[in-house]
């Protein structure tokens, strides 16, 4: 009987094949992240919590002036009081006069994209932009950073907590793998390409949030808004079912994400109002998910 050699190497080749998928993935040990850089990663990640939930002080303080600090409103501000419209309902123009802001004998505020943060006084625009009956807005951070040097401010002290969040992303994932016990298989590069594609559409939603303030192109802003924070709740979501349920690191990071989801969600929801937290709300629902998204990386550097 001839032996058909042609059927046997293609048997062959299936069963090598199959054996490879079975078989675990070997790769060079990752470097762990050095002592010095996990300090700088947790420095610059307080350093931006108290950046964000101070915009309102770091507003009064700069804009208005204090002690050293000359009032920058009086070289960065120009639009005409009168014409300054309150998020909530306010007169401008009486504010103006109770905090002095007169400059050759004419009262003058800072409108969107004035001075050194957005105004602290209330959430303002001008007639130019909205009609004087239906506006009604409350603080954010997009508000107090939609200035040249609040969108600079933020890009900065954002810069650690991203680069954490790509080093154990798309940088070294298997640093959390390995912590974890997971065994590596040869579909591994579904996951890691799921990461990376993630991370790009966060990094590149968030410069787009940057660059087009809410001053300049609300819409836009908006949108890209929602979709560097989706990015980034799909990305930590993904982790966190690639470890289990049952490992403790994972629910540490569900309970971040899901404190971050539900902050944001009840800040949107809460009715703006002229009270205090009817104009702080979002602002501090916005703190509190970057606090926890941003903030996960950090722990990452402590575990592992």
């Amino acid at each position: 009987m001839k032996f058909d050699t042609d059927n046997f190497s293609a048997l062959s080749s299936l069963e090598t094949q199959s054996q490879c998928n079975d078989e675990q993935v070997t790769e060079p040990t990752a470097p762990v992240m050095s002592r010095t850089t996990k300090i700088c990663l947790w420095v610059s990640s307080v350093a931006v919590v108290i950046f964000m939930f101070g915009l309102p002080v770091w507003s009064k303080l700069i804009n208005d002036g204090w002690g050293p600090i000359k009032p920058q409103w009086e070289t960065l501000c120009w639009t005409p009081a009168e014409e300054i419209l309150c998020g909530d309902g306010r007169d401008y123009m009486k504010i103006a006069k109770e905090l002095n802001r007169q400059r050759d004998g004419h009262y003058f505020g800072c409108s969107c994209g004035e001075g050194v943060f957005g105004d602290w006084v209330c959430p303002v625009t001008t007639s130019l932009l909205t009609d004087w009956d239906t506006y009604k807005n409350s603080f954010s951070i997009s508000y107090f950073i939609s200035t040249a040097p609040g969108t600079g401010a933020m890009a900065a002290f954002s810069a650690w907590p991203i680069l954490g969040m790509w080093y154990y992303g798309a940088g070294h994932p298997e640093l959390i793998e390995r912590h974890a016990g997971i065994e590596l298989k040869a579909n591994e590069y579904r996951y890691r390409t799921l990461l990376r594609v993630t991370l790009g559409f966060f990094q590149f939603t968030y410069g787009l949030f940057l660059i087009n303030t809410v001053c300049v192109a609300p819409v836009f802003h908006t949108v890209s808004v929602v979709i560097f924070n989706a990015a980034m709740v799909v990305r930590y979501l993904a982790v966190s079912l690639h470890m289990g349920f049952r490992h403790p690191l994972s629910r540490v990071i569900q309970v971040m994400v899901w404190t971050a989801v539900l902050g944001i969600f009840l800040g949107a929801v809460y009715p703006k109002s002229p009270s205090w937290l009817g104009q702080h709300a979002f602002w501090l629902a916005e703190c509190l998910g970057l606090t926890m998204g941003l903030g996960i990386a950090p722990v990452f550097a402590i575990i592992l």
